[in-house]
């Protein structure tokens, strides 16, 4: 994690150089994440953006993102006319660190709708519960955990409400592929402008 971060840091600061125009943004967003292939597919997630305007509507883009699930399923089955049932348990930790551009759609006095993309690097642990059955008929619960390291992409659309000059309110859509599978977020920001 703290790796990541550096790796955060290190990819935003270069940000605050390339461009002299615009304004930088600074949002901390959350919201509900589905998980398509687990079990309970409710999830959520939490993140930092960070962006910096290269003309009045375009922007570059650095994203944080972590995505967490935990799930449960309840495995009936019958051996031998005996009916067995095992709590099985799931959980999912994603983690993505992208760049970017944006481009404001729409920019009324206080309204601004935005499109996003950013591609990354990404990394998935995640751990779910299986049963064996051994020769002799014995079952026994096994925690089955893979991890994961590749790219990861992203892609957002959104709307800020801007409260006052330097503080905005807002929702947005987000779309992870990290891992094997495309998640779905919908998700609620707040961003400071300096």
């Amino acid at each position: 994690m703290k790796k990541l971060l550096m790796l955060l840091f290190l990819v935003s600061f270069p940000l605050f150089s390339f461009a002299q125009k615009g304004k930088n943004q600074f949002a901390l967003f959350a919201g509900y994440e589905y998980f398509p292939e687990q079990w309970d597919g409710k999830g959520y997630n939490i993140g930092l953006e960070f962006k910096r305007y290269v003309s009045k509507r375009f922007y570059a883009a650095t994203v944080f993102h972590t995505g967490i699930n935990n799930g449960s399923h309840i495995n009936n089955y019958e051996s031998n006319n005996v009916t067995h049932s095992f709590y099985l348990h799931n959980s999912v930790r994603n983690y993505m660190l992208g760049f970017g551009p944006g481009f404001d759609i729409l920019h009324l006095d206080k309204h601004q709708v935005y499109i996003q993309a950013a591609v990354g690097l990404a990394s998935s642990e995640q751990k779910k519960d299986g049963v064996e059955i051994s020769p002799d008929n014995r079952h026994t619960i096994k925690t089955f955990e893979e991890k994961i390291l590749r790219f990861g992409l992203s892609t957002s659309v959104g709307y800020d409400y801007a409260i006052t000059d330097w503080l905005t309110l807002g929702v947005n859509y987000t779309g992870w592929y990290i891992g094997y599978d495309f998640n779905s977020s919908i998700n609620g920001k707040i961003s400071f402008i300096f």
